[in-house]
């Protein structure tokens, strides 16, 4: 990539996510994710960064954008950013997703199928523990920063970050479309599926999901008990009002 080429889509995904309240809210959150062991593209989904050409960008061009928002004392170097280990959240499925050999692959299938069509239906299978992980650090990164006094991050987790699989798509659709010019579609008869399995965290995935609906349900009993208070507040000055009504009334008829 030449250096005006780099300079100039560093600069307009820099002012693309600037432009985003909520990307910027979250903003800081980036670098202790990479020091969790984040890749970047997960960086962009915990950030809600909902720009699909963000996440087709190269490594380098987000590891340089990510450094344009670092305003902390100890900047770090822009290639610091890149994990060299597996991702620990999409176990590489996203953060290799560019990869020139996963990527040839895909297209050599397609083309060995020896069907002919027009539009296709694009299906990823990852595994169970990879969407837990992305929850655990989640809870991980808000407890992080709740310690500190700050607030980045809502309370309804389930629209707060990208998924996974989501991002994904946002990548591999474009780049199937513009390989074999056809287009995307919900429903085709032509399937394209990729089904990713991790043997190693298949238990680990169950235990923090089922970890997750006991908190979950937690949480849902605790914002029912808080409902209910709430209610009972409402209803303990509605009465007060009846009785200060009652008491007006009660003046006017002695008048």
């Amino acid at each position: 990539m030449e250096e005006s080429s780099l300079e100039g889509l560093v600069g307009y995904f820099t002012r693309v996510l600037s432009q985003n309240e909520i990307v910027r809210k979250k903003m800081s959150s980036v670098f202790p994710l990479i020091d969790f062991g984040c890749c970047l593209r997960c960086c962009l989904c915990f950030l809600s960064v909902r720009e699909l050409s963000v996440y087709q960008q190269q490594d380098k061009v987000l590891s340089l954008v990510f450094s344009n928002f670092d305003t902390s004392e100890n900047k770090r170097d822009a290639e610091t950013l890149i994990i060299k280990e597996i991702c620990v959240v999409c176990f590489g499925c996203l953060q290799n997703i560019l990869n020139d050999d996963f990527l040839n692959n895909i297209t050599t299938s397609i083309k060995e199928s020896g069907y002919e069509f027009d539009n296709y239906q694009l299906n990823i299978s990852l595994p169970a523990s990879c969407l837990a992980r992305q929850y655990a650090m989640y809870y991980s990164i808000v407890e992080y920063f709740r310690k500190k006094n700050e607030c980045l991050f809502d309370d309804k987790v389930e629209n707060d970050f990208v998924k996974v699989k989501e991002a994904m798509k946002w990548v591999l659709g474009p780049y199937l479309s513009n390989k074999h010019h056809f287009t995307f579609q919900f429903k085709s008869e032509f399937l394209v599926k990729i089904d990713y399995k991790h043997e190693e965290t298949a238990q680990e995935g169950l235990a923090i999901i089922s970890s997750l609906e006991k908190s979950n349900y937690k949480r849902k009993i605790y914002e029912l008990e808080k409902e209910k208070e709430k209610e009972k507040q409402t209803n303990e000055i509605s009465s007060k009002v009846k009785e200060g009504l009652n008491e007006m009334d009660k003046k006017k008829l002695l008048e």
